[in-house]
């Protein structure tokens, strides 16, 4: 009777065009409800989930690529869980591949997402902590997003493990990936990072114009430190204002702007994509050039591709430091923040893996980049040792080793 009542009492007030479409939209949200909670019982379908913190990046990215590329799409439907689905629709579209997201806006787009998750023989992460596998001949796999150096999370513990397999760069790193993620040994497979095909590129000038001005002469460097505070871990107590670790004051920052400058560097500062701004001193300068994840993806630019194009690299122990020494450039290390980080490292010697120059102050940072102009690579034996540790065996196609892999883990 309530309901009647209510019905006359819309009808009355909002005409019948309007009480039609109220009651309408009222059906297919049962609808919708009813198909959300059924599409968990439908057979597992040809369909691979990727998903990734930073929208169509790192492994799952260089996955992907490649499965496009091998026209695996005539087999498999692609899906992509992202938080901006219209201007990945538009900018990155491929056949036979959707987006999605897990913060849907409607109740169909609820029903879309948990279909996909629902009847996928695949998932393949780097970061869905969110994640609760549905089904258990579902295939999932942790592909990570690098070697693990520093401390495990207290969190992840005693946390149960959303993935059948964790991928490990090298038989070498393997025991700090299961010390890191708390799993048994037989959860997972070694195979290099497939990220680390987007190293070798082709054509520098392509992505470099998309973010600075320079000549192709100049020498690039890459700063890639770790974040040390982040909306959800404080790694360390710490602002770094200047994300270069070494530089404190507006005199500093200035004074290694006009070095790099006069002697034909540029310095890339890829901010960590976990790291918050808001206390960074981002300042524009001609040769100084902050980059967060958010331009690289609307400028198209895939982050190991814009790692490729550098001439050395500069982090304060970040595992991209060992994918990185595969190229043989230089590496060096911001060194004056790590006892301070907050979870310590995962190995007892972290300092051993430091194959490059070790930079604790300002003048460590121009005497480094002074070598780099006059080409002195002093750690080049070292760096050779350690890549052969960490990375050793590499196929020419890691991301081809990859989905061979996959494969076999469901047959």
């Amino acid at each position: 009777m309530r309901v009647v009542t209510k019905f006359f009492s819309r009808l009355k007030n909002e005409g019948l065009k309007s009480t039609i479409n109220h009651y309408i939209s009222i059906v297919k949200n049962i609808i919708y409800f009813v198909l959300t909670k059924l599409v968990k019982y439908l057979p597992l379908r040809n369909t691979i989930v990727f998903e990734c913190e930073s929208d169509m990046d790192d492994n799952p990215r260089a996955v992907y690529e490649y499965m496009i590329k091998e026209k695996m799409y005539r087999k498999y439907r692609f899906v992509w869980v992202v938080k901006n689905v219209e201007f990945c629709e538009k900018n990155y579209g491929n056949k036979n591949t959707v987006f999605v997201s897990r913060f849907y806006d409607s109740p169909k787009s609820k029903l879309e997402f948990n279909y996909y998750l629902s009847t996928a023989k695949y998932f393949l992460f780097s970061h869905p902590y969110w994640f609760k596998k549905i089904h258990k001949k579902q295939l999932i796999i942790h592909t990570t997003h690098g070697t693990p150096l520093k401390g495990f999370e207290k969190a992840l513990v005693n946390a149960p493990h959303p993935f059948d397999y964790v991928l490990c760069a090298s038989e070498h790193t393997r025991p700090w990936f299961l010390k890191f993620l708390n799993c048994p040994s037989e959860k997972s497979f070694v195979c290099p990072h497939p990220r680390n095909d987007l190293l070798n590129v082709e054509n520098r000038d392509a992505i470099l114009s998309k973010l600075i001005e320079y000549n192709p002469q100049d020498k690039i460097i890459i700063c890639m430190p770790t974040f040390k505070q982040s909306a959800r871990v404080v790694d360390c107590e710490i602002v770094d204002e200047y994300s270069l670790s070494v530089v404190k004051t507006e005199d500093e920052f200035q004074n290694l702007n006009i070095f790099l400058k006069e002697n034909n560097i540029h310095l890339i500062v890829k901010l960590h994509p976990l790291q918050v701004t808001e206390n960074l001193k981002m300042g524009n300068t001609s040769n100084i050039h902050y980059i967060q994840n958010k331009e690289l993806f609307e400028k198209k630019i895939q982050l190991y591709n814009l790692i490729g194009c550098c001439d050395a690299m500069i982090t304060d122990f970040s595992s991209v430091m060992f994918d990185y020494i595969l190229l043989n450039r230089p590496v060096a290390f911001f060194t004056n923040f790590s006892e301070k980080y907050n979870r310590g490292y995962i190995m007892d010697n972290p300092k051993d893996y430091m194959c490059g120059e070790k930079i604790n102050n300002y003048n460590n940072m121009v005497e480094f980049l002074t070598n780099i102009v006059n080409g002195n690579d002093v750690f080049y034996e070292q760096r050779t040792h350690i890549n052969r540790l960490v990375n050793n065996p590499l196929p020419d196609n890691c991301s081809k080793q990859f989905v061979e892999t996959m494969l076999k883990l469901r047959n």
